[in-house]
């Protein structure tokens, strides 16, 4: 059963994907902050995370970022409600972000699982072999 960290400051977005992928036989860990998504990726073995751009203090980005430089790097999927925000201001995009989606909201059921089964297949190179 694959595990999936959900970081979202909405509840509805949080309450949506946690029903929806746990039918679908997916562990779900729903936090609402960055801080609390880095805290728990550090401690559980997660097999993908999801992330909204943006949220108070530090948003999807910088949750990618952080997530990339650590040990327990795993696939991070960007979700926004605002798609035609700036992601990355300061630099130019990473090249490890172009295989990755973001994720439009609102979404459709399947477009999330597209989504999710993608990044849990894909050849990440900066994912440690399991």
């Amino acid at each position: 059963m694959p595990t999936l960290l959900v970081v979202d400051d909405e509840q509805s977005i949080l309450s949506f994907v946690a029903k929806a992928m746990g039918r679908r036989g997916w562990s779900v860990v729903e936090v609402d902050s960055v801080d609390a998504g880095l805290e728990v990726a550090r401690n559980k073995a997660i097999d993908v995370a999801l992330c909204d751009v943006v949220m108070p203090n530090a948003g999807g980005p910088e949750f990618a970022r952080a997530i990339r430089s650590s040990a327990a790097a795993v696939p991070v999927v960007l979700m926004t409600g605002h798609p035609s925000a700036e992601l990355f201001v300061d630099e130019p995009l990473p090249s490890w972000w172009q295989p990755l989606p973001l994720l439009e909201k609102p979404f459709t059921l399947s477009e999330l699982e597209s989504v999710l089964t993608a990044a849990l297949t894909q050849n990440d190179p900066h994912r440690p072999a399991a």
